[in-house]
C-alpha cells in the first residue's frame, strides 16, 4: 500500500528526536530510488499527534480513520437485485468469462494480494456486473489468521442503487459463515461507507489519524 506506520509508546523521545532525520536521510532516498515521492503514515492508535509531529512539512495533510468490526451477521434485510447480477469473484463463470471493465476488480485485488490465485484461495468477493460490464466489486483486502478486511467500490453512476448494499451484505456472510470477523475501515468523513457499515451491523471500535506530504 506504500505506506508506513508509528507503532508502540508516541512519547518515546528518543523515537521522535531521530525520526526526522532517519526520514530525511534513510527512508526518502529509498522512496526516490523506487519512483516514490510522497510520504504517507498512520499511528498505530489514537495517541499519535501526526499534524504536530511532521508540522514542518509545507503540503502536510491529515485525516482521520474510523474502525468498525463484526463478529456475527444475520442477513435480515433482503436487498433487491434488480437489473444486476452478483457474481462470486471464486466462481468458474467469473474466472473464464471476458466481462467488460474485469480489470476494475482486478486492480483492486492487485493493490492488496501477491498473486490473483492467493486471493481466490484465501479472500472472498462479488462483482456486480450489468450487461456483460463491472460496475462494481466487494472483496476481502487484508486478512490475517481471524480477520477479513473488507474493500469495496462502486462506479460512480450507479451509485444510491443498492449495489454497495447487496455486494457487502454478501462479501460480509461468507466471511463470517467461514468463521472469521470482518474489519471496516474508512476516512471519518465518508458518511456514506459509514453508514453501511452501520446497515450492515458493524460497531464501531476506533479512530486512528493518517498524514502524508512530498519527500
Amino acid at each position: 500500500m506504500k505506506g508506513h506506520y508509528l507503532i508502540g509508546d508516541e512519547n518515546n523521545e528518543v523515537f521522535l528526536g531521530n525520526l526526522h532525520d532517519f526520514l530525511t536521510k534513510n527512508i526518502a532516498p529509498r522512496m526516490n530510488g523506487l519512483g516514490m515521492n510522497y510520504f504517507e503514515v498512520s499511528g498505530h492508535h489514537e495517541k499519535w499527534n501526526l499534524n504536530s509531529l511532521f508540522s514542518s512539512k509545507d503540503d502536510l495533510q491529515c485525516w482521520d480513520q474510523i474502525v468498525y468490526e463484526l463478529s456475527a451477521f444475520e442477513p435480515c434485510l433482503k436487498y433487491s437485485l434488480g437489473n444486476f447480477q452478483a457474481l462470486s469473484l471464486r466462481s468458474q463463470e467469473w474466472r473464464i468469462r471476458n466481462f467488460l471493465n474485469k480489470e476494475f476488480v482486478y486492480a483492486h485485488i492487485n493493490q492488496f494480494w501477491d498473486t490473483e490465485e492467493d486471493f481466490y484461495e484465501k479472500g472472498y468477493g462479488y462483482a456486480a456486473i450489468v450487461d456483460s460490464e463491472v460496475i462494481g466489486v466487494c472483496y476481502s483486502s487484508f486478512v490475517t489468521k481471524e480477520k477479513h478486511a473488507v474493500g469495496i467500490e462502486i462506479l460512480p453512476k450507479h451509485h444510491q442503487r443498492g449495489i454497495g448494499s447487496n455486494l457487502a451484505s454478501l462479501v460480509v456472510n461468507d466471511i463470517i459463515q467461514n468463521g472469521y470477523s470482518c474489519y471496516w475501515d474508512c476516512s471519518l468523513n465518508n458518511d456514506a461507507s459509514s453508514k453501511l457499515a452501520l446497515r450492515l451491523g458493524f460497531k464501531q471500535t476506533h479512530q486512528y489519524q493518517c498524514a502524508g506530504f512530498s519527500l
